[in-house]
């Protein structure tokens, strides 16, 4: 098995690790909350090594109308429990993506011990505070 720290690595280069808010018309604020563990490469040998740790589901994000692009695939993992099991292991190692890991790992903590499956308004508030620290460009 490929070491943690090679895997945190990866994920500080390579991963995408959000939540972000889908409108649900079926609940009472009318938006749930989909949290988001990532990883893309156009390696699918590498991707396929480090998924034995992450158990995600790899797909392909199709075949580029550019030939000259490289297959892109990528590891997802969105269940909130797994999500948490996989930043426990790797958060220690983590140097770029670390604000973003230890915000998921707590949201992922909070939402898995609620007794209600309601969201509360603090929860709302992750959206952006990752939008924020997701966000390319230059910091003025």
């Amino acid at each position: 098995m490929i070491d943690k720290k090679y895997i945190a690595g990866f994920i500080d280069g390579e991963g995408y690790i959000s939540i972000v808010k889908h409108k649900d018309t079926r609940l009472k604020r009318g938006y749930t909350l989909f949290p988001i563990f990532r990883i893309t490469n156009s390696d699918k040998i590498a991707l396929l090594e480090i998924n034995e740790f992450i158990k995600g589901k790899i797909k392909s994000n199709g075949i580029s109308k550019n030939k000259e692009h490289k297959q892109v695939y990528r590891i997802e993992v969105i269940e909130l429990r797994r999500i948490r099991d996989i930043l426990r292991e790797i958060l220690p190692y983590l140097i770029i993506k670390k604000p973003q890991a230890q915000l998921m790992y707590d949201f992922c903590n909070k939402r898995l011990d609620y007794e209600s499956r309601n969201y509360t308004d603090d929860d709302f508030k992750f959206p952006e505070l990752f939008s924020k620290l997701n966000k390319k460009g230059r910091v003025s």
